[in-house]
């Protein structure tokens, strides 16, 4: 497992929201989780792939206007323009060579974004999950699959799809982190003059585009979000396949993310034996039906000791 602490310093300095999530999630040893449907999880453990769809087609599809809005009146503030200048300073024309490098993205943002969603998971959610995202995403008969987090405290570029987690944030609340992100970028002067001027765009564009897709409105904080991101516009992966499908009568694009255990092709422990860190079957009329269907599933994958692995909420079904 490696990390890139070049990137890593980088993202200290330009996204320091999710830098410090990130040390979070090592220093911890943060587990993840992705509450779904009975089906949908027996598809993840057969096929060996999980789905990223569309942002056009999630729940809320405003959810990345929402970002760019806060991020839009955010660059157009007094802080925004404290930025503005001192780049300006540091190279004369900045302003506008970002400009017009990052506007005619922002369309691709909105509909050329592919996600799949995860969130934190706490020891005192093993037996029972968490009730709000049972609500939310579990369904009649809901499983909630607990990952471990290699994958997530790796940095690659050859999957080109990156994990991030999700900041909620009021545009007041976003206003204040461009302005830390201006201090950082003050503070850090010299050592950003080593990257120079193409290299300082680079890093603003990365900022401003997660910034864009993974900012919330506050109301949704207990969801604790991470969010694994493909652009196929912006570079396409060798190892993530693109399919049509046909979603609750919806057809799509969707992108077949692999769980491989394949270092050499950027996969870190995710292949299902090594990411699966326990499965909570959710309030279902047929809890133990389910049980023991997806221990025999998960033994079919290769997980050892899949009984032990497979454990039943006992939050009761609301009728």
């Amino acid at each position: 497992m490696e990390i890139d602490l070049k990137a890593f310093a980088a993202m200290g300095v330009f996204m320091p929201y999710a830098h410090t999530k990130m040390l979070a999630v090592i220093n911890n040893n943060q587990r993840f989780v992705h509450y779904t449907s009975a089906d949908v999880a027996m598809s993840i453990i057969q096929s060996r792939q999980i789905w990223m769809r569309n942002t056009t087609v999630m729940n809320d599809f405003k959810e990345i206007e929402y970002g760019e809005s806060c991020l839009v009146a955010a660059y157009n503030s007094a802080v925004g323009a404290e930025l503005k200048d001192y780049l300006e300073g540091l190279h004369s024309g900045f302003t506008k060579q970002f400009e017009d490098l990052l506007n005619p993205w922002l369309r691709h943002f909105r509909s050329e974004t592919y996600i799949t969603c995860l969130s934190e998971h706490d020891a005192s959610e093993d037996a029972n999950g968490r009730l709000s995202m049972w609500r939310a995403y579990g369904g009649r008969n809901g499983v909630a699959m607990v990952i471990n987090n290699a994958p997530f405290a790796t940095s690659t570029d050859a999957l080109k799809a990156y994990s991030s987690p999700v900041a909620y944030l009021t545009p007041e609340q976003f206003e204040q982190e461009l302005a830390k992100i201006t201090d950082l970028i003050k503070t850090n002067k010299e050592r950003l003059g080593e990257i120079g001027r193409d290299g300082l765009i680079g890093y603003l564009f990365n900022a401003f585009q997660f910034a864009i897709i993974c900012t919330k409105h506050p109301g949704f904080h207990e969801e604790r979000e991470w969010r694994v991101i493909y652009s196929p516009t912006q570079g396409k992966s060798p190892i993530i396949k693109s399919e049509v499908r046909a979603v609750n009568g919806v057809a799509q694009t969707i992108q077949m993310l692999p769980l491989l255990d394949e270092p050499e092709k950027g996969l870190y422990g995710a292949d299902v034996p090594s990411l699966l860190d326990r499965l909570i079957i959710g309030p279902s009329q047929y809890p133990w039906a389910t049980y023991k269907a997806f221990v025999t599933l998960l033994e079919e994958a290769g997980v050892s000791d899949a009984g032990n692995k497979v454990h039943v909420s006992d939050i009761p079904l609301r009728q």
